[in-house]
Order: C-alpha cells, then structure tokens, then sequence
C-alpha cells in the first residue's frame, strides 16, 4: 500500500495490451476478491516509516550509531493459480470424470507385461 506522497508515475505501467486473460482466471480472480473483501478502516494502519524518520534523522544528528533493518529471507516461489485456488478451497477443481478419462488413457499408452506361463 503506498500512501499519497509516495505515488509516482510509471511510464511503462499500463503497456500490456497483447496480454491475454483466461475466462478461468477472471472467474478466479472474482471470487477471490468477493472472498475476501471486506469494509476498509485507514485507521487502523499507520505508516510506521514516516513514524520512524524522524527519530532516525534525530538519531543521526546526536551522532549515534543506528543499525539498518536485517535483511530479509526471500520467500519461496510459488504457483500463483495454484495458491488461488487452495486459497478458494478449489484444490481439485479438475472434475472426476476428466480424471477417470486422464488416468485410463494413460493406463492405455503404458506397455503391459506379457505373463509367462
């Protein structure tokens, strides 16, 4: 979330006509949102950095040693329409019969054993 003084222009924003969405996706992306929306309280967030600043710039100009955040591990990455649809409860949303249909053609192309009698 970026905050009014923060916001800036970016040329390059808004360029991606030649994208191509999935109705799949658009479906997704609805329901994630119908899911998980809800009413919005300013109040309760503060910007902790512009809280900070000022004691860092008072910190720096008594001349006291102030040490940078640690650094932060980088998260795993992750397949995002796999992560949306769990976060659904959509995990399995390949329908049985499509699986049945996966499962014995691939049983078909597998060679079979000759039984030696």
């Amino acid at each position: 979330m970026y905050y009014p003084n923060e916001v800036r222009k970016i040329p390059e924003y808004g360029g991606a006509d030649h994208v191509q969405i999935k109705p799949q996706e658009v479906e997704l992306a609805e329901q994630l949102v119908k899911k998980l929306s809800a009413p919005f309280h300013p109040e309760r967030y503060q910007d902790e950095y512009q809280q900070r600043l000022p004691q860092l710039v008072e910190a720096k100009t008594e001349g006291k040693q102030v040490e940078g955040a640690p650094k932060r591990r980088m998260a795993r990455v992750i397949d995002l329409m796999q992560a949306l649809q769990k976060a659904l409860g959509e995990a399995t949303s390949e329908k049985p019969a499509a699986r049945a249909k996966t499962t014995a053609s691939a049983e078909r192309s597998r060679p079979r054993k000759r039984a030696h009698g």
